[in-house]
């Protein structure tokens, strides 16, 4: 989604809730039965929108971050990974965290977990170099502590891109995600008999 020196986390739930209500207009979704997924830069989205809307019944975030002020501080080595992103790069905040901390902290989705109402599937390799399993972690934990359904599933020794997982992995990945969103989006419909009602959850 295009970005803006405006606030991404604000332009990113905007663009998304005019993504839905273009697919609704046009008789491509229930709007009763909205789900919304995005990996990494799309993860990221993903866990904005979900702290600022209910307009989706489940969400997935795959390879996400979520804290800027702990992501823009990510170094492997003396290499700096994580600031050339969120200062320029694909979020162009405009600024360094002593320059403006309160802008890390409004577009930063684990500063607003308690508004979240959306159910929130959160998938991460521990060996993401891109975004640490530590993004998806504080994420999960901070919705754990506040009492929202939410689940992490983490996958030992796999990276940034599931599409480069073990064959096993991605399988389970893609397993999971469509469980995810058969419960919440189709139990009590006639819907989505994409699995087993007697399967695992």
């Amino acid at each position: 989604m295009p970005r803006s020196e405006e606030g991404p986390a604000e332009r990113t739930t905007a663009l998304a809730l005019a993504a839905a209500d273009a697919v609704v207009a046009q008789g491509y979704a229930d709007p009763s039965r909205l789900g919304v997924m995005g990996g990494s830069l799309g993860g990221y989205s993903v866990c904005c929108v979900v702290t600022r809307c209910d307009r989706f019944r489940a969400a997935v975030a795959v390879s996400s971050f979520c804290d800027l002020v702990s992501f823009v501080l990510y170094a492997k080595g003396n290499e700096l990974l994580g600031a050339p992103w969120v200062e320029g790069g694909i979020l162009r905040l405009g600024a360094t965290l002593w320059e403006d901390p309160q802008k890390y902290i409004e577009n930063s989705p684990v500063f607003r977990l308690d508004r979240v109402e959306t159910p929130l599937l959160l998938v991460h390799g521990t060996a993401d170099a891109a975004c640490p399993v530590t993004q998806a972690e504080e994420m999960y934990a901070g919705l754990l502590r506040l009492g929202k359904v939410a689940a992490l599933a983490r996958y030992e020794g796999e990276g940034h891109d599931p599409d480069e997982w073990s064959a096993e992995n991605h399988a389970d990945f893609r397993t999971r995600v469509i469980r995810w969103f058969d419960r919440f989006l189709c139990e009590g419909t006639d819907v989505c008999p994409s699995v087993p009602r007697n399967g695992p959850r």
